[in-house]
């Protein structure tokens, strides 16, 4: 839609990079046109209520992107329910004010899966509503970390071991470097039968990760071959 963004300082030159001349964005700390008090304002945006507050009355952004590990921004922005998560990136969360584009919130809008925590499933909620709202941005970004993971850990957590198979090595296809995604291929094909090929993915996994989880990773390996000599 183009319009106002309110960025992290740290990814806000990458952006404005990118999206110019259709977005504008708060700020990119590269460029010497900010002065120490634009650095405070965006600093104790994410920080305090004061500060958002302030921000979003003189602002007023079309679009919010907030870091993952920013969990303590998720109590400050409930104060402002006109901004709605749309998007849960691997690095940030994107909130839209669902009073300058309705359309685009009520289309988008994570009504189920919240963004800094997705793989919690919310009380009552079917967990198949619950990835399916996860599909619905995998659509947009295919490639994601965090979510090709959540989907298949959810379905490997359920116990719902072949539906979770396709997944797993979705996961492996797009993050072959990552060791949980061997893992959890190499898990869902012990419980599905294929210890063979299971003890292939966690050798894998054992290339790409640290001493401790090395030793999970034997556990598994020694009870692939126990169950393939019994």
């Amino acid at each position: 839609t183009g319009g106002k963004l309110m960025a992290p300082p740290s990814q806000s030159g990458f952006l404005h990079w990118k999206l110019h001349p259709d977005y504008t964005v708060h700020n990119d700390l590269q460029m010497s046109l900010f002065s120490d008090l634009d650095l405070y304002t965006v600093f104790s945006f994410y920080r305090s209520q004061n500060g958002l507050a302030n921000t979003l009355g003189q602002y007023r952004p079309d679009y919010i992107a907030a870091e993952k590990k920013n969990g303590g921004f998720r109590k400050l922005i409930k104060e402002h329910p006109e901004y709605v998560p749309v998007f849960a990136g691997d690095m940030q969360i994107l909130y839209a004010n669902k009073e300058l584009h309705p359309e685009l919130a009520d289309r988008h809008g994570l009504k189920l899966v919240d963004p800094f925590s997705l793989a919690e499933v919310n009380k009552g909620i079917e967990l198949d509503s619950h990835i399916a709202e996860l599909e619905r941005m995998l659509a947009i970004f295919p490639e994601s970390d965090r979510i090709n993971h959540t989907i298949t850990r959810l379905l490997f957590n359920a116990k719902r071991f072949y539906e979770a198979l396709p997944w797993a090595k979705r996961f492996v296809h797009y993050h072959p470097e990552n060791p949980n995604s061997h893992y959890l291929l190499g898990n869902i094909m012990e419980n599905t039968g294929a210890c063979d090929q299971a003890i292939a993915h966690y050798q894998t996994a054992k290339h790409y990760s640290d001493v401790k989880f090395k030793r999970v990773l034997d556990t598994q390996i020694g009870s692939c071959y126990y169950a393939l000599e019994a």
